[in-house]
């Protein structure tokens, strides 16, 4: 008669299923991290800065 549930089996399942979402986590952060400095690059290309570059408003 076969056991149908084994804890062997099902440590590896979690040790996988752990290991790839925090694989995907990171992959995440990192395409979120390089779309912002692309971001960033384009708008200091362009000239336009960053509103916390550019310094205080002048007085009126």
């Amino acid at each position: 008669m076969k056991h149908a549930w084994s804890p062997r089996k099902t440590e590896v399942q979690r040790f996988v299923l752990s290991f790839g979402m925090i694989a995907c986590g990171l992959a995440w952060g990192l395409v979120e991290l390089f779309a912002l400095h692309r971001s960033r690059y384009r708008a200091w290309r362009a000239g336009l800065g960053l509103p916390h570059e550019q310094g205080p408003d002048p007085a009126p």
